[in-house]
């Protein structure tokens, strides 16, 4: 060994050592780590928006859809309902002595002032669920 390699294999080694970064260098690492974590938190953020956003989408639409479904349910009851009405009219004209006039001890009660009549189509409510669900949707959204 000479006393020329020497120099060079310390001027090697200090080539291979890994440099410690200054504290001015470490202070900007932190600081672009901090970033990158606070942008990739962010990015998260709005695809969970995003998410649930579509979810309330989907949501609307589904009640939406039951909605019309319960509307043509409510118009198949009042149908039923006239049909009832109809029938009903019919069977007073059968007790009819003849047809014409009503035998007294046979005379029927009206059957929509019953209690059994009101239970069943529970017309002091008739609306009532639906007029609910509109309160409560926020004053900024509109229907259709």
């Amino acid at each position: 060994m000479t006393g020329n390699d020497r120099p060079q294999n310390a001027e090697a080694e200090e080539r291979e050592k890994p440099r410690t970064p200054t504290e001015a260098e470490q202070l900007q690492l932190d600081i672009h780590y901090g970033t990158q974590q606070s942008l990739e938190s962010t990015k998260r953020i709005l695809e969970m928006c995003e998410e649930s956003k579509d979810a309330g989408i989907r949501t609307l639409v589904m009640l939406d859809e039951q909605g019309e479904q319960l509307e043509h349910i409510e118009e198949g009851m009042d149908q039923i309902n006239v049909d009832m009405r109809d029938a009903e009219k019919n069977l007073e004209g059968m007790e009819k002595c003849c047809g014409l006039c009503v035998l007294p001890w046979k005379r029927a009660k009206n059957f929509e002032r019953g209690s059994d009549y009101n239970n069943t189509w529970k017309a002091n409510e008739d609306g009532q669920v639906i007029e609910l669900i509109i309160c409560m949707e926020p004053k900024g959204w509109s229907r259709g």
